[in-house]
């Protein structure tokens, strides 16, 4: 609720399938951004949230490692749920100099990334 009482942000609720067992689904919470927030960009191209994410790095830690651990979590277990995050996750491997071909996991990764 942080980042809801901090303002910028709002909770949406959603319903979560897992692949892995259909008949088994859950409720999550996900924060948004909205227009509220400093850090807002609005609608962009792919190519340049890309080049946010990657150049991108807060009080948690790189925003790269967010985006990458979530790929990695997604690619496991429901691989064929969100091609925008995997066609995202490619464009800032690119914008880092790394492979898109062979999609090393963070844990990994983090090792060459983290400075």
């Amino acid at each position: 609720q942080r980042e809801v009482s901090l303002g910028g942000y709002e909770l949406r609720r959603l319903r979560f399938n897992c692949n892995e067992n259909p008949s088994h689904s859950f409720n999550v919470l996900a924060y948004a951004a909205t227009p509220k927030n400093s850090l807002y960009q609005g609608p962009a191209t792919l190519e340049h949230i890309a080049v946010q994410i990657a150049s991108a790095r807060g009080h948690s830690g790189l925003n790269v490692e967010y985006l990458i651990r979530l790929a990695d979590f997604m690619r496991e277990k429901v691989p064929d749920f969100d091609e925008h995050l995997f066609e995202l996750e490619k464009l800032v491997r690119k914008e880092l100099g790394l492979s898109t071909e062979v999609l090393t996991p963070w844990t990994q990764l983090k090792n060459t990334l983290i400075k």
